[in-house]
């Protein structure tokens, strides 16, 4: 990970030679892994080609950084769910879970989505041609952008669990959260269906809205050339649907959080096959009625 860091760090500097940037520390010619110095260029060729094809030039470092360190904690998880499976059954060691507390619940979900957010509005305002634009702003709006990033990425765990811990060995709900309702990771790790977590799940949810709430408004200052503004309210406000249908599906009916899905009268109207859940998962799903009416809307509002 860190050879990928400092590769990264390399073709940044070369493609912003006037920007400076702080750059991984080398020890005695070693990566902090261990790794030498010569090896650094060692990676895939595959990677190295998509390393190549991005427009370095017009990205801030610290987002790329911070996703490279989001992959370093996902990392830490298959050595957890590898350590686990290589203990003997004498052995009684509980793995440490990357995510214990809700700080590091929200640096998580910066690194992995946050900064994608980031790196999206930065590509954003690159290529718009507007002169118009206040640095305060376009600052503010990619704040907005990095909260909602965030909101998304719980919406995707609290949807995820059952699958995380089924197919990756993984838990990514805090471990403070869990011990509140006598819980540890590796129990969700064995029972991820169990009721007792819907609660966080809800708390996780709730979250994830109240940062939409809050942050929402600002699409509407994003530029309109391109689609941007669209495309990005459409992804959005599809992925909010899915919370949405997350939340009626915890409170065994229609949340008030999809009041603006569809109304006729005054009254809102949904169809039995509205919510529908999978095959052989638990995750819900949103129906591609349901899906297109809030794609098309996103997408014609002005």
């Amino acid at each position: 990970m860190n050879k990928l860091i400092i590769y990264m760090e390399k073709a940044y500097q070369q493609a912003n030679p006037k920007k400076h940037i702080e750059k991984t520390k080398i020890q005695n010619g070693k990566t902090p892994n261990g790794g030498t110095a010569s090896k650094l260029s060692e990676l895939p060729s595959e990677l190295i080609k998509s390393i190549s094809l991005l427009p370095l030039q017009a990205l801030p470092w610290a987002p790329l950084k911070g996703l490279l360190e989001g992959f370093r904690m996902d990392l830490k998880f298959s050595n957890i769910s590898t350590t686990t499976n290589s203990k003997s059954k004498d052995e009684d060691a509980t793995p440490e879970f990357p995510i214990a507390t809700e700080k590091e619940l929200d640096q998580y979900a910066f690194y992995v989505a946050g900064t994608v957010a980031e790196l999206l509005l930065n590509l954003v305002y690159h290529h718009s041609t507007a002169s118009t634009i206040r640095t305060q702003e376009k600052e503010r709006v990619i704040k907005a952008g990095i909260n909602m990033g965030k909101a998304l990425q719980y919406i995707n765990i609290a949807r995820d669990i059952s699958k995380d811990a089924r197919e990756n060995g993984r838990c990514y709900l805090p471990t403070s959260w869990l011990s509140e309702i006598g819980l540890k990771p590796q129990d969700v790790i064995t029972n991820p269906g169990m009721k007792k977590l819907d609660v966080l799940k809800k708390r996780l949810l709730g979250m994830a809205m109240d940062i939409y709430k809050d942050n929402v408004d600002w699409i509407e200052r994003l530029p309109q050339e391109g689609g941007a503004r669209q495309g990005v309210r459409a992804a959005v406000e599809n992925y909010v649907e899915i919370g949405r249908v997350l939340l009626e599906k915890l409170d065994g009916g229609i949340s008030t959080e999809v009041s603006s899905t569809r109304k006729s009268g005054g009254v809102d109207k949904y169809n039995d096959n509205e919510v529908i859940k999978e095959e052989g998962d638990s995750r819900a799903t949103v129906s591609k009625g349901r899906r297109l009416r809030v794609f098309v809307r996103a997408l014609w509002k002005r």
